[in-house]
């Protein structure tokens, strides 16, 4: 008797979690670089490339491997022809028909290609939302913006958008405070002159609270409170909240990072009340 499969061998087609289902947009006539965008959008694998002579403008696809509006998987892998110009019609007249020259000439073209294609496009690579993974990250260091505090790729890219009207109240209450909601999608309170320290004294007949540290340390000192607790954000994200603010702060000041505090559930007990039970602090049964 054969032996039996693992249970995770054996899960069923129906219990695999199941991929994301769409019919494949036409890409005829679009730019080469928009279609690679779309393709990169819906999640599909972008194949080979081929560039060959066609009666359309160059850099146009106008053929693809899957047909369009056909029902495909995420992750399908979509191979493009592109209209492009062989260079051997610079040639002299001669050279013109000569297929085995045209053909060995294909490969150069496909460089120059990838070049050109690129300068076409050399506007969108200083706009963060579409700029490239790896050049996006340069353009934060215009800034002197670490692009590993980021929380997602999304929040950082918003916050190189907003680097030119954001750098101009660098080390301000109100630079810090937007600065950490476009990074968290929450806006924290920022109090300064205030060290959260404190203890209660009876002055005048009155119980008053005074910080326990000197004032004229508190005018150095600020206090950023976010209105959720510790636990909503995560260690890793906490760890990059405290590096911004100790790297956007003004040197000569010190701060303190506070969070919400949880709310404890009640418990519903019972209490038995004997002979020697307490209530309050002066009250006995």
């Amino acid at each position: 008797m054969p032996n039996k499969a693992p249970a995770s061998q054996t899960m069923t087609d129906a219990q695999a979690e199941p991929r994301k289902q769409f019919f494949m947009p036409d890409l005829r006539g679009a730019h080469m670089f928009d279609a690679q965008t779309a393709l990169s959008q819906l999640g599909l694998t972008i194949g080979t490339i081929l560039y060959e002579e066609f009666r359309c403008p160059v850099f146009q696809v106008f053929e693809q491997s899957i047909p369009p509006f056909h029902e495909i998987e995420e992750g399908a892998v979509v191979d493009l022809k592109v209209s492009s110009e062989n260079p051997i019609k610079y040639l002299p007249s001669i050279f013109q028909g000569n297929k085995s020259l045209k053909d060995f000439l294909w490969p150069f073209q496909h460089i120059i290609n990838s070049i050109q294609s690129k300068l076409d496009r050399i506007h969108t690579y200083f706009n963060p939302i579409e700029a490239p993974v790896d050049f996006y990250k340069w353009l934060g260091s215009w800034f002197s913006i670490n692009v590993n505090y980021a929380v997602t790729e999304d929040k950082m890219r918003c916050l190189i958008r907003d680097a030119v009207s954001l750098f101009q109240w660098r080390g301000t209450a109100l630079g810090l405070a937007k600065y950490l909601e476009i990074i968290t999608d929450t806006k924290p309170e920022i109090i300064e002159n205030y060290i959260p320290v404190s203890e209660y004294i009876i002055k005048d007949d009155e119980i008053v609270e005074v910080p326990i540290l000197e004032r004229s340390t508190a005018r150095n000192f600020f206090t950023v409170k976010f209105p959720f607790p510790a636990d909503y954000f995560g260690i890793d994200t906490i760890k990059k909240i405290y590096y911004i603010i100790q790297s956007e702060k003004p040197a000569h000041t010190h701060f303190s990072l506070l969070f919400a505090k949880e709310k404890k559930e009640k418990k519903i007990g019972y209490l038995e009340i004997g002979i020697e039970t307490v209530i309050g602090d002066t009250l006995q049964i």
